[in-house]
């Protein structure tokens, strides 16, 4: 009798164990994109937030102007990291092209580094600061919008997840991961994310399910070359919401073809299509063309 009383114990162990372990929380942007595919709605994401005449790449100001204009437009920002750790807006990695100061950024300490004006997309010095990653955060949560970021080489990951929390933007913020042991690791690391994988083929959406990310945490981005509507419909069929990418370099992106003739229905078409984001070098224009989503952000 002891022994059997002492096997129903072992064998009861696993199952104890496994009701124990805590449920991972579902990412918190989840049902707003879920429903924004369910719906068939389109949503433009604003490449370096939207940057025009007098509006520099990755300010404060340029993502105003751009949720001014649309206010459910997701704006794509670039994060670096000071000398002394502070989390900042700025793409390239020297500051000569968009401030007004010279040599590497993150070789520099912050009070520098907030001290410099930037320029816009001519050159011109305005009076736009370089902006710390947690008042971009701020910015969109108060305005109910979506942060996407961009974090640059070298910056940790956790670091930045760290700051969305601190923030209290989990609802307002997703993460660009482009390969899978990054994916993998803000998966790890913030399972209350979405994020922003690189998926222009089954192959490399499979690496992603491999490496154990979740379905629903998934964005799907499938690059910047001619859109693959079979690719964009079987994303959909699985639950993964797609991001078509019509940005790139001036005269050989996508926008610029679709926009050549003043006729942005392309844009429109490629909605009905099944993009759910269409990241973009000319959010204005695009979100002009497509209806207003219905889908809203959950407080």
């Amino acid at each position: 009798m002891r022994r059997v009383a002492t096997a129903l114990i072992l064998a009861s162990l696993p199952a104890c164990s496994a009701v124990a372990e805590p449920a991972r929380p579902a990412p918190q942007l989840a049902a707003y994109f879920d429903c924004l595919r369910e719906r068939g709605e389109a949503v433009v994401s604003a490449h370096r937030a939207g940057p025009a005449a007098g509006l520099p790449e990755n300010a404060l100001e340029t993502m105003r102007a751009t949720l001014d204009a649309d206010p459910h437009a997701i704006v794509e920002l670039d994060i670096r990291r000071s000398a002394d750790g502070v989390l900042f807006l700025l793409h390239d990695e020297r500051l000569e092209r968009t401030t007004t100061g010279r040599g590497t950024a993150g070789e520099l300490r912050w009070r520098a580094l907030s001290r410099l004006r930037l320029k816009d997309d001519g050159g011109a010095v305005t009076r736009a600061r370089i902006p710390s990653l947690s008042d971009a955060l701020e910015l969109a949560r108060e305005r109910g919008a979506i942060a996407t970021l961009d974090v640059k080489r070298g910056v940790p990951f956790a670091e930045v997840v760290a700051a969305v929390r601190a923030a209290r933007a989990e609802r307002h913020a997703t993460i660009i991961t482009y390969n899978v042991e990054d994916a993998a690791e803000v998966a790890r690391l913030a399972p209350e994310l979405m994020i922003s994988i690189d998926a222009p083929s089954r192959e490399a959406l499979d690496r992603h399910r491999a490496a154990g990310i979740a379905v629903e945490q998934m964005l799907a981005f499938t690059g910047t070359r001619e859109p693959r509507l079979r690719w964009i419909s079987a994303l959909e069929e699985e639950g993964i919401e797609p991001i078509v990418g019509t940005l790139g370099r001036p005269g050989n992106r996508i926008d610029d073809r679709w926009l050549a003739d003043g006729d942005a229905s392309e844009f429109v078409e490629l909605a009905r299509q099944g993009a759910v984001i269409i990241a973009t070098d000319a959010p204005r224009a695009v979100a002009a063309v497509l209806p207003d989503p219905t889908c809203r952000i959950s407080p």
